[in-house]
């Protein structure tokens, strides 16, 4: 298997190198490393405490459980909140004012041309009369 890997790194090399990588005298060509990989630095294996530990911590059902228990408590507070009393304050304010009847006076015209005094002042007519 790490021959097979090191004939397709080989290939994806020459494809990046040259035009044709399929062209007989790059075909035949072995490409050979300068430098040998090197080894992984040793790991220490965890103690069977250790290892049991951390398994248990990572456990997604364990996970899940802690995560239902905080949205209990949520619940419980959202509930306990719903149940405490509101209090709603509403205010409105008008007003209403008896004035009789008011009299509209504005300025009249005849044919869009406004009917004025002798002065030149347009002479107010009183609305309210003529409207009842």
């Amino acid at each position: 298997m790490a021959q097979t890997v090191q004939l397709q790194n080989e290939q994806i090399l020459k494809n990046a190198i040259t035009k044709n990588p399929l062209a007989p005298n790059i075909v035949n060509v072995e490409i050979i490393p300068t430098e040998l990989p090197s080894r992984p630095e040793a790991i220490e294996a965890p103690s069977f405490q250790q290892a049991a530990s951390e398994a248990f911590a990572k456990r997604p059902d364990v996970q899940e459980m802690a995560i239902n228990i905080l949205n209990g408590q949520i619940d419980v507070s959202a509930t306990r909140n719903a149940l405490l009393p509101t209090a709603t304050l509403t205010a409105q304010y008008g007003s209403v004012g008896l004035a009789g009847n008011q009299s509209t006076f504005t300025s009249a015209t005849i044919a869009g041309a406004p009917i004025v005094d002798a002065t030149g002042a347009p002479i107010p007519v009183n609305l309210s009369r003529r409207l009842r």
